[in-house]
């Protein structure tokens, strides 16, 4: 399955964990926050 603009954050570090430093790199800080169930990769 590959990443879209479409899903959640937190399915995205779930599902492919090794994102998460990518994320963060990217400025994304808040992947363990409420809003990172309800955000998309685009709002994020």
């Amino acid at each position: 399955m590959a990443i879209t603009k479409d899903m959640s954050i937190i399915e995205i570090v779930q599902k492919y964990p090794d994102t998460v430093e990518v994320l963060m790199n990217a400025g994304m800080g808040c992947l363990g926050c409420a809003a990172a169930h309800f955000e998309n990769i685009e709002q994020g």
